[in-house]
């Protein structure tokens, strides 16, 4: 199909190799990629969010003509594409230290790579004190629509016993929905996302007192703590609601 409609144009679409990875990509930029979700349109730019963190990278541009395409896509103006100097893995510019260590709360998953990659052993450092979080079972609902609502009964409950609430969402576009859902079931509350990132210490500082309620991404309270109020404690603590498998 791309071959007949390209018969009678010249430049790029004369060789069957980059037409069909221009199409591929601009079919790409349309479709699989989502405001809100992998991106954000803020000040006339398009804007990467990382998925893992829920942070924008204002300076980050994906490769190869995409990010112009879904510039095209959201009516920015096209910037001009990065070029890349020089390359090197994670792997290899860590190697060139001489010594190397490092704290996380998240190694003993990769142990066997540290391990083949740096020969690093992990050591499991104990909590200071004794682990009081409950972890509850899953609860699995047919549609999108059902869990939502499950999600804002269960707010609903637990505000009333003044207990706060964290909500966590994988997306701009999720923590969103559930706070126009949260808003018309008259449940006053904090959103915690790539597009309120100047005001995170304070959405986190509050987000253990009585009766608060924060919906956010994965850039919640990363690597802060989350403080009690006076009494929460007694109430069962900081009750989180996590709204899928981030």
């Amino acid at each position: 199909r791309l071959a007949e409609l390209a018969k009678d144009r010249q430049g790029v679409w004369e060789g069957s190799r980059i037409r069909e990875e221009l199409v591929s990509k601009a079919l790409s930029a349309r479709y699989l990629f989502h405001l809100d979700e992998h991106y954000l349109h803020r000040d006339d730019r398009v804007q990467i969010i990382d998925s893992f963190t829920g942070r924008v990278m204002p300076d980050r541009s994906w490769e190869h003509g995409l990010h112009q395409m879904i510039e095209v896509k959201e009516g920015c103006p096209v910037s001009e594409q990065s070029e890349t100097l020089a390359r090197i893995s994670y792997q290899r510019f860590f190697r060139r230290y001489l010594r190397l260590a490092g704290m996380t709360g998240t190694c003993r998953e990769v142990a066997h790579e540290l391990w083949s990659v740096y020969r690093l052993r992990i050591v499991s450092v104990p909590t200071n004190r004794k682990m009081r979080r409950r972890q509850r079972p899953d609860r699995l609902y047919a549609t999108a629509d059902g869990k939502w609502q499950a999600i804002v009964e269960s707010i609903r409950e637990l505000h009333a016993q003044g207990r706060p609430v964290l909500v966590g969402t994988r997306s701009v576009a999720s923590s969103e929905v559930l706070s126009g859902m949260l808003e018309d079931a008259g449940l006053a509350h904090q959103v915690l996302n790539a597009r309120q990132h100047e005001l995170e210490a304070e959405i986190i500082r509050q987000a253990g007192q009585h009766g608060v309620i924060t919906v956010a991404t994965n850039m919640a309270g990363r690597g802060t703590d989350i403080r009690l109020g006076e009494g929460v404690a007694e109430l069962g603590g900081l009750h989180v609601i996590i709204s899928e498998r981030h």
